[in-house]
């Protein structure tokens, strides 16, 4: 894979051509949800007094990736963890699950000429297939501006709730998770909950790896509330995560 080294090779290009162009963009990502389960966690008396759950370890950003076209795109979440966060010595190794769990590979498929999304979520090694709504940002641009990895970045927000950096540099309508609808790249996010930052663009050298063929769909709500009760019902067996 070739690196994007100089921020000149975008502004050369015209929107049509740069979408032929395939990019895997790094972000680094912290969920804010993550301590509340946290504390969960050491309310089940095998994990009480692990340091996996502190507070602490919440706050650790985890690695994810971008690759997109410019219409279709694939966002990657799993676990990087350093090898000394992840080892228990007083059992197995823990897997995390947030509100959204993200413990094990979420990747998360986007077309935004089609507008459809389809969430292939990998739990207990098996993919359940989520369909949800595109999303539809009603994104307010902000004179304010600031610098990410040398490439000037204009501000946008959605009230509240939503603020995001984008970058007229790199045309392309795409950003983390469910994020799009901007007339830039999203370079950094923060929708109250999650938060991400680029650290590193580069040339995929590849195009963008097809959705798998979901034959069976379930909704988001209908993902969390298997999880939750999942966990419930291990907690109840006295299990471990």
């Amino acid at each position: 894979m070739r690196p994007l080294v100089s921020t000149a090779i975008f502004i050369i290009f015209s929107v049509a051509s740069f979408c032929q162009t395939t990019l895997r963009v790094t972000y680094q990502g912290t969920d804010n949800a993550l301590k509340e389960y946290f504390r969960k966690m050491r309310s089940f008396e095998q994990h009480k007094n692990s340091s996996l759950f502190a507070d602490e370890a919440a706050s650790k950003p985890r690695v994810t990736t971008l690759i997109t076209d410019g219409v279709r795109s694939v966002f990657i979440e799993n676990e990087e963890w350093e090898e000394d966060e992840l080892d228990d010595s007083d059992g197995p190794q823990i897997v995390y699950i947030s509100q959204d769990y993200w413990g094990e590979e979420k990747r998360t498929y986007k077309d935004l000429a089609e507008r459809s999304i389809l969430i292939d979520q990998v739990y207990g090694d098996k993919s359940f297939y989520i369909t949800e709504p595109f999303p539809v940002f009603d994104w307010v641009v902000k004179d304010e501006r600031m610098s990410v990895l040398g490439m000037e970045c204009q501000r946008a927000v959605v009230g509240d709730s939503i603020s995001a950096w984008f970058t007229f540099d790199i045309p392309v309508g795409d950003g983390p998770a469910l994020s799009c609808g901007l007339p830039g790249l999203i370079l950094k996010l923060d929708d109250g909950r999650e938060q991400y930052e680029c650290v590193g663009i580069e040339e995929a050298g590849c195009g963008v790896p097809e959705r798998p063929n979901a034959r069976k769909t379930m909704t988001l709500s209908e993902f969390r509330k298997f999880v939750a009760d999942d966990i419930d019902k291990m907690g109840s067996d006295g299990g471990d995560f």
